[in-house]
C-alpha cells in the first residue's frame, strides 16, 4: 500500500515539501529522507487514505526539519559569533 500511494501521490507530496522550503533543489533530499525515515519506521496501514496522510505528514515534518536546519546555517554565516540558544 505505501509504495502505491507514493508513486501515485508523489506530486502532491512534493507540492507540500516545496511550499515550505520554495526551493526545488533540496527538494528530492526532502523527498528521500521522508521515505527513508517512513521505510524504516516499517508501519502498517489499513487504506491508501491512511498511507497517504501518514506519508503527506512525514514529508511536512523533513521539510520544516530541512527549513529550520537552513536558517540556522544561515544566521551563523551571517554572525559567526551568534550562539545556540
Amino acid at each position: 500500500v505505501l509504495v502505491r500511494v507514493w508513486e501515485r501521490k508523489q506530486y502532491a507530496l512534493r507540492a507540500v515539501a516545496f511550499a515550505v522550503l520554495g526551493d526545488r533543489s533540496r527538494v528530492d533530499d526532502v523527498m528521500q529522507e521522508a521515505f527513508v525515515r517512513i521505510l524504516e519506521n516499517g508501519r502498517k496501514f489499513n487504506s491508501e487514505q491512511e498511507a497517504f496522510l501518514y506519508l503527506r505528514k512525514t514529508v511536512l515534518n523533513s521539510s520544516i526539519d530541512t527549513y529550520r536546519r537552513i536558517q540556522k546555517q544561515s544566521r551563523q554565516l551571517e554572525d559567526p559569533t551568534a550562539r545556540e540558544v
